[in-house]
């Protein structure tokens, strides 16, 4: 097979191991993967409130540099970087918000080449409305283009971000499709207990859940629902409220964080994976359930929805309108039982982050030879 060349590549991140979420596990995967194949690989982890510092990921093998976010985290600067910075030779830069990682890095390591991910961008939520149109149309095109390349990490925020720039490229997140392999035969799944493991929190919805699992049951489809996470608001409390009203012990299982075999045990007896999420910026967590052997339920938003539509394992409802949606899921599920397992399965391999690794080393090499080449033969 052929190979790039060895780097010396430095993922630069707001957050990082041991905070749990998608671009913690999206960056501990590409950096497992760059060990393996023989690049020297590091993280700088910048975030306000850090002490500068080093520290090792043993799991990946790989340094972590700490360094203060100095400020705020929009706005604040990491002048730590620049020290850390000099003794790599590509930046892979991690910042859905553009602002102060960016920043930090257009100003402590501007000689260095650069790539973006794009992790859904900046305006999935509510807050901030204002503050983020205005950055949108006065900062984001200027800043998307101070990048070699933007790796758009799914098909969503290719779409929206190359309205702004034209050096943009689709390269979607993988997962490693091995550690999610079902444990017993995919014959064994029951498409009537579903399971979500993730954060516990508004944007999340998982009450829609809840409320999916009953206006189900009122259909004649006696749904199990395992829910498990980290509460991150005040929607764990509203979670036992309304399962306490409810009074349906047989159909709900609230439960805290669970480790790796905790969570691949839950997932065994599984047929589907459930999320009511407002918004994700790629749906690591949809992938890794269809590696699984899980189908897949989901809000009808991209990319949740391309992922339901795409496999033939999936349903993209409306939770604004339950009965509907709960007709839709119950008719999905009297039709499609038999192949749901196969289907999500086969669709998970093709995000193999092993399969993935040579697109991504080729975005470095060209961001490093465009970097090293004159500004008038790069405009040509």
């Amino acid at each position: 097979m052929e190979r790039a060349f060895l780097m010396r590549i430095l993922h630069v991140t707001p957050t990082y191991y041991p905070n749990v979420g998608g671009i913690e596990s999206v960056i501990r995967n590409m950096c497992r993967e760059l060990k393996e194949r023989g690049h020297d690989v590091a993280v700088a982890h910048l975030e306000t409130g850090l002490t500068q510092g080093q520290d090792h990921d043993e799991e990946c093998d790989i340094p972590i540099y700490q360094i203060p976010l100095l400020g705020h985290r929009l706005l604040g600067l990491a002048p730590g970087l620049r020290k850390i910075a000099k003794n790599y030779e590509i930046l892979h830069v991690h910042d859905p918000q553009l602002m102060a990682i960016t920043g930090s890095v257009l100003i402590y390591a501007l000689n260095l080449p650069r790539v973006l991910s794009s992790h859904g961008f900046f305006g999935h939520t509510k807050s901030l409305a204002q503050f983020k149109a205005v950055h949108q149309k006065l900062a984001f095109p200027r800043l998307l283009e101070s990048y070699h390349s933007v790796l758009a990490s799914s098909k969503s925020d290719f779409a929206h971000a190359s309205a702004y720039a034209d050096n943009i490229e689709l390269f979607e997140n993988g997962i490693n499709v091995a550690a999610f392999a079902p444990q017993e035969p995919l014959t064994c799944k029951d498409m009537h207990r579903w399971i979500y493991w993730g954060r516990i929190s508004r944007n999340k919805r998982p009450d829609l859940l809840v409320d999916l699992v009953k206006a189900c049951a009122d259909r004649g489809h006696n749904i199990h629902l395992t829910i498990t996470g980290r509460p991150f608001d005040d929607m764990q409390s509203v979670l036992e409220t309304r399962l306490a009203d409810l009074d349906m012990p047989d159909h709900f299982d609230l439960r805290p964080p669970m480790d790796d075999a905790a969570l691949k045990a839950a997932m065994a007896p599984a047929g589907l994976f459930a999320s009511a999420s407002e918004y994700e910026g790629f749906g690591l967590t949809f992938v890794e359930a269809m590696a699984a052997g899980l189908g897949i339920i989901c809000r009808d938003v991209e990319p949740m929805s391309e992922f339901a539509n795409s496999s033939g394992a999936g349903i993209a409802v409306d939770f604004k309108n339950m009965g509907q949606a709960a007709a839709q899921i119950c008719d999905f599920l009297d039709q499609n039982a038999n192949t749901i397992s196969a289907s999500a399965h086969s669709f998970a391999a093709k995000y193999n982050w092993s399969d993935k690794m040579r697109d991504l080393e080729r975005f470095y090499e060209n961001a490093i030879s465009a970097h090293n080449t004159p500004s008038s033969a790069k405009r040509a």
